[in-house]
């Protein structure tokens, strides 16, 4: 198998999935970081403890809320473009 599935099974969103999951990927990663510097900053009393929860606080609500978006692209992805039959799969490969 080559990671890619069942053609007849393939995800389809609204918006394209990789370019999605690349962004989502890249949101969450450099929250992260933020979040990481800003806690290093608080224990280091370079910010107030204050600030380090507010990031930890703010890195939950855009984890929570790029998964939410990801998952309702995934979701309506067939109701907006239609089923992904094999026939239009195979057509698709380069």
């Amino acid at each position: 198998m080559n990671g890619q599935g069942d053609p007849s099974r393939m995800r389809v969103g609204v918006i394209n999935l990789r370019f999605i999951r690349c962004l989502a990927f890249l949101v969450i990663s450099g929250s992260v970081i933020a979040c990481a510097v800003l806690g290093v900053l608080a224990v280091w009393e370079y910010v107030t403890v204050d600030i380090a929860w507010r990031a930890l606080t703010s890195l939950g609500i855009i984890a929570i809320a790029t998964a939410i978006f990801v998952a309702l692209n995934e979701g309506f992805g067939p109701a907006v473009r239609g089923p992904v039959s094999k026939a239009t799969n195979e057509g698709a490969k380069p």
